[in-house]
């Protein structure tokens, strides 16, 4: 066990027997015996640097408590029991007796000499400097005996004064012990609170740095030690001794500031402390603005890329339309298929919940669902969103790089919504990455493997633009090995009622039992074209619950929220149908006119209409002309 105690007695106070019993029953502590010539001699061969408390007595522990002020020093008592021994010791029936002593009182001494019939010649406490001259005073004097303690005795026995040690006895013993264990363990629980404090504020991100009221450092972590290149001499300096930076002015807010150290731009924070409105230190942190800036970039990397981000399931696919049916028993197929898919649909049909219900599906499941809408980015900021770039790739690029959306979705699905608007360029890019499965950073020639399902989607029709050479054949064919086309509202009509329904009865509304649409409320549903599919049907019905002050929903207020009229219902249909009509008569006239410019010529005229000449054979062939 740490021996955390250094015990002393006086020179063969006690037999080995005896010292051999104390420290069985006390093993943190170390006993040793004073040389009365030189008592430090035997504290310095003892001492540890584990030891924290020093037991001692009379001149041994005042010298021991000025060469080692760090340390804990209990003086060992001297009773009037000790003085008796003493008496008894010499075997001399003296009648006068002088007692000194230099740094020790003695309990019980009035009472004893009253006891005994002696002359006691009190001389405790006697100040050195005055030891020799008392010492030959009680002697002229009279003095049958001299008792006294270690540095009595040397006095005397260099004046060839005949004197007699204080032995060492049990009472002593027993009410040192019982101070110096009190202590003890007043220390370990200190120890205990400390270390545990300076794991603490070594396990943190900051660095943390406390001065006192006087404003000297009285603490500091591993982290300030690293950020202020410390050293252990620094505790106890005052706190000028780190900068003007720092200031120990007490001040009850927080003080924030950034301040530049050893070329690193730190986050300064000192708040003061106070008890009984008396200020009594400041306690500094250092955050490393570098280290916020990657703490923060990582968090939205996991946030983005978290393995459990899909929100939707084939659970929430509503409808009992055969239409519906069939797309989602073969999204189901494809769930456990590794191929790419690519989902088509009008807009508002849902493509992404298809999406993330292939993805929970599919054994990538635990993996990320990373989804990146290609219309809403710059064909420029697409390119350093999905394949990331390094520290320095172009002016404005974040420190240390960006780690791309294809990296993150390594392992799990990656969404590239709307792929009909992606740039030309990126898409040659795309395609090398899906025929290579590996990507390299902008600014970066070092290749990164990727493990990614691509499942795209689009509103548009990818067969005609790659006949009008506005999306690459190579990467169409690449995305379109698995396709699933979703059927709109309109196409499904006894699909849109319960639909409805269901939105409203999952909308928050002040009637408990649900809504109700009557007849006419549900001929306006079917009557309409839902252009905006189930989007727009979604919003309508988050109009009713939101305006509704009946659970019957009738249909002029149905009319309402779908922003009709009973004039404009019937014809919706009508002018949508017309419009494709106007379109597409207004192209068939289009190419018409081009044919007979050119004279006939195909090729010319494919040319004329900034369109290739399979376009052009395939539209005429549609049109019979």
């Amino acid at each position: 066990m740490t021996k955390t105690v250094l015990f002393m007695v006086p020179y063969r106070a006690f037999s080995r027997k005896m010292l051999e019993h104390y420290s069985t029953l006390y093993p943190y502590i170390d006993f040793g015996c004073v040389n009365p010539h030189d008592p430090l001699v035997g504290v310095r061969k003892k001492l540890q640097k584990t030891t924290r408390i020093f037991a001692g007595r009379g001149n041994t522990a005042q010298e021991v408590r000025l060469a080692y002020p760090h340390l804990h020093v209990v003086d060992i008592p001297i009773t009037s029991y000790d003085v008796l021994r003493a008496l008894n010791a010499s075997g001399r029936k003296a009648k006068t007796v002088a007692v000194i002593t230099v740094y020790s009182s003695i309990l019980g001494f009035d009472l004893f000499a009253e006891s005994y019939g002696i002359h006691l010649l009190n001389h405790l406490l006697t100040p050195f400097d005055q030891l020799r001259a008392t010492i030959q005073k009680v002697w002229d004097d009279g003095a049958e005996l001299i008792v006294g303690g270690a540095i009595t005795k040397k006095t005397a026995g260099e004046m060839n004064v005949p004197v007699i040690n204080f032995p060492f006895g049990q009472e002593s013993m027993q009410v040192v012990l019982k101070e110096v264990q009190h202590i003890h363990n007043a220390l370990e629980s200190e120890a205990i609170n400390k270390g545990f404090i300076s794991k603490l504020l070594d396990n943190t991100q900051e660095g943390v740095l406390a001065v006192n009221g006087d404003g000297k450092i009285t603490v500091f972590n591993a982290v300030a030690r690293r950020i202020l290149n410390l050293q252990d001499s620094i505790l106890n300096q005052p706190l000028e001794v780190l900068g003007k930076e720092f200031s120990c002015e007490s001040d009850e807010k927080e003080n924030q500031k950034i301040v530049a150290i050893g070329g690193d731009s730190i986050i300064l924070n000192g708040v003061s402390l106070t008890h009984n409105n008396k200020y009594v230190g400041k306690i500094f942190t250092l955050h490393e603005s570098r280290k916020i800036e990657k703490m923060e970039y990582s968090f939205r990397e996991k946030t983005y890329s978290r393995p459990h981000a899909v929100n939707y399931s084939f659970a929430d696919i509503l409808g009992g339309s055969q239409a519906i049916h069939r797309c989602v028993e073969d999204a189901k197929d494809y769930a456990r298929s590794d191929a790419n898919i690519l989902l088509r649909g009008e807009s508002g049909v849902g493509k992404e919940i298809f999406a993330q219900s292939i993805h929970g599906e599919s054994k990538r499941r635990e993996r990320p669902f990373v989804a990146v809408n290609c219309a809403a980015l710059p064909n420029e900021l697409l390119q350093s969103e999905l394949f990331g770039y390094v520290e320095g790739a172009f002016t404005g690029a974040t420190r240390k790089g960006k780690t791309g959306l294809f990296e993150m979705a390594h392992g799990g699905t990656l969404f590239l919504d709307e792929i009909s608007e992606m740039g030309y360029s990126s898409q040659a890019i795309l395609l090398r990455v899906i025929q290579e499965r590996c990507i390299m950073r902008l600014g970066s020639h070092v290749p990164i493997y990727v493990n990614t399902r691509i499942i795209a989607a689009t509103n548009r029709k990818l067969e005609e633009m790659v006949e009008e050479g506005k999306f690459r054949k190579d990467l169409y064919f690449r995305l379109n090995v698995l396709s699933l086309k979703i059927p709109p509202l309109r196409q499904r009509k006894e699909d849109i009622a319960p639909l409805m329904n269901h939105y409203l009865n999952v909308l928050p509304s002040p009637f408990h039992d649900g809504f109700h649409l009557s007849d006419g409320a549900m001929e306006c549903l079917q009557q309409y074209s839902w252009p905006g599919n189930a989007r727009e049907l979604r919003n309508v019905a988050e109009r009713i619950a939101a305006t509704a002050k009946t659970a019957e929903i009738s249909r002029r207020q149905m009319l309402w929220a779908m922003q009709l009229t009973e004039e404009s219902l019937p014809e919706v249909a009508v002018e949508r149908t017309m419009a494709r009509d106007r379109k597409k008569n207004s192209q068939l006239e289009e190419i018409r006119n081009a044919v007979a410019a050119c004279g006939g010529n195909f090729s010319e005229a494919a040319r004329k209409l900034n369109i290739n000449r399979t376009t052009l054979w395939r539209r005429i062939k549609r049109a019979d002309i």
